[in-house]
């Protein structure tokens, strides 16, 4: 096989990889949008932090990297990222707030997680409750106040 072909195969695994996780994780979740989301949210990051390789070719390689398999492999990344298309849809934000810069925000910031992650600091399941705490909170105050009391978590 040409490596791309190979590529395509790992990238592949990996999405199918992450996905089973993220639907078991949907599956026993509470049904409230946000509870959703941030169970969906420890289970991509669980993933990612577990030390898979095919996951993390998910994160690392671009279409770009791979022109020929570039287009099968934005399919793939968009067939997954569905999930939170559809958890994002149901989240009940403030008027005027872009679902999908939320929602590739968020999915940035997760798959920026494996470049700074330290494993003696927060865990995957704190992280994702952080994530989705820190963007509830900006969704539901109208008002924008200073709270300099919360000390940032051990990362």
């Amino acid at each position: 096989p040409s490596k791309e072909a190979l590529l395509t195969a790992v990238f592949e695994e990996g999405v199918v990889r992450i996905s089973e996780k993220v639907d078991a994780a949907l599956a026993s979740a509470e049904a409230e949008p946000w509870s959703q989301l941030q169970s969906a949210c420890e289970a991509h990051l669980k993933m990612l932090l577990g030390g898979n390789s095919f996951s993390q070719v998910v994160v690392r390689v671009l279409p770009s990297d791979a022109p020929v398999a570039g287009p099968s492999l934005v399919a793939m990344r968009d067939s997954y990222e569905g999930r939170f298309r559809d958890l994002v849809a149901e989240l009940p934000l403030k008027s005027g707030t872009d679902r999908k810069i939320f929602r590739l925000m968020l999915m940035g910031s997760m798959n920026h997680v494996p470049v700074w992650f330290r494993s003696n600091g927060a865990t995957a399941a704190e992280l994702a409750q952080q994530f989705v705490n820190n963007l509830r909170l900006a969704h539901s105050h109208s008002n924008s106040s200073t709270n300099n009391d919360h000390q940032e978590p051990a990362l």
